[in-house]
């Protein structure tokens, strides 16, 4: 038994001399890449589609050909887009007769049913095509995992972060499918990498990277939303603990009896500082409207129909209204796409009520919102 296990730590302690050459641990980044690429293609083929898949698949085609946004606008576009791009360069039979818009429409799962419909037993191939379409997104979260410990502790500590990443079993799980949950997931860590680069050092390369990170997330999925918060909390803790070195400008030296004068540089860095942040914050109203064209651009709010109880101030959730539509706020223009707002407004119609009864804590419930449902699981 010793002997057993003294030949396993000397085999342990040799690859771990073998990974932590360079050589080795560029070898190990790619073959652990590599690995995570084949497991996520070979389970897209094995398991069958999820609920949300085809409609999710229908969707990002619809996008594509209609330039239209209405189709599971609860979430953004980009994921189900790139999903779609095989699919329409190797060609697909679909049938838009049951689409339909009005207030609160889920139009989706309607087009879903028609897609396999229309393609049968092809469908399958289809969704798969789809499917490995969007591996390369969870091979992002995994390089920017590895990179980011890699910065903070070494490339051992780099390459472990970047196996316990492939071997998450939700990360396996979702990285297969064309749902958004493992885009976003990279696209966080993403976003959070470059703007830990720039909190490090401020510089308008850095900055435009941290925007631009920051807003493919937003394109993701709507969860992403909760980083434009948290990304100025982050900044004000960052300029309140870190060591001021730069209070040492500000301070004569011992032995000089001149007035002191901080370097304008000082002032200038301070000030650029501060616009690097708000460019930040800026991009990403941009790169939204961007993946969605434009659409609805600067609509007032008071031209929204809305369904949720929150928008429109009525007690029924999914009983249309608009409760700015006679306030001042009403003339104010949404420097966002229409379909973006309304898809907003429509996810939280479902966290209101989904018009289902929910399971919680072995009791079946009527009136149970999702977010409570989220917070008990948790």
């Amino acid at each position: 038994m010793n002997r057993t296990a003294t030949a396993i730590a000397a085999f342990c302690r040799a690859v771990i001399r073998r990974v932590c050459t360079p050589v080795g641990e560029r070898w190990a980044v790619v073959l652990l890449l590599a690995t995570q690429a084949g497991l996520l293609g070979y389970s897209a083929t094995q398991h069958s589609p999820t609920f949300l898949e085809p409609a999710i698949l229908a969707s990002g085609i619809s996008h594509w050909k209609f330039g239209r946004f209405e189709p599971y606008r609860v979430n953004p576009p980009l994921v189900r887009m790139v999903a779609a791009l095989p699919v329409m360069a190797i060609g697909c039979k679909t049938d838009w007769d049951r689409f339909h818009e009005y207030p609160g429409s889920r139009a989706e799962f309607a087009l879903g049913e028609d897609f396999i419909h229309a393609n049968g037993r092809r469908s399958l191939y289809l969704i798969c095509l789809a499917r490995w379409a969007c591996i390369p997104f969870s091979l992002a979260g995994s390089y920017f995992t590895y990179r980011w410990a890699k910065e903070l502790y070494g490339g051992g500590a780099g390459v472990f972060s970047l196996v316990l990443y492939i071997c998450e079993p939700n990360l396996l799980a979702h990285g297969e499918l064309i749902t958004s949950d493992a885009a976003c997931t990279a696209f966080f860590i993403i976003a959070a990498y470059t703007y830990w680069q720039w909190l490090r050092s401020p510089t308008w390369t850095r900055a435009t990277l941290a925007g631009g990170g920051l807003g493919i997330a937003q394109l993701a999925k709507t969860s992403s939303l909760i980083l434009i918060g948290l990304w100025p909390v982050l900044w004000i803790l960052w300029n309140t603990l870190k060591p001021r070195t730069q209070q040492l400008l500000q301070q004569p030296a011992s032995n000089s009896r001149d007035p002191h004068i901080p370097p304008a540089s000082f002032h200038t860095s301070a000030t650029s500082h501060y616009f690097q942040f708000a460019t930040i914050i800026i991009i990403p109203l941009y790169i939204i409207n961007i993946g969605y064209g434009f659409d609805g651009f600067g609509v007032r709010l008071k031209d929204y129909t809305f369904v949720s109880s929150m928008l429109t101030g009525l007690n029924n959730p999914g009983e249309s209204g608009n409760r700015f539509r006679q306030t001042l706020a009403g003339q104010i223009p949404v420097p966002l796409p229409r379909q973006y707002i309304m898809g907003l407004d429509i996810q939280k119609r479902d966290f209101e009520d989904f018009g289902e009864p929910s399971y919680l804590r072995g009791e079946w419930r009527t009136v149970v919102g999702g977010i409570t449902i989220f917070m008990v699981s948790r």
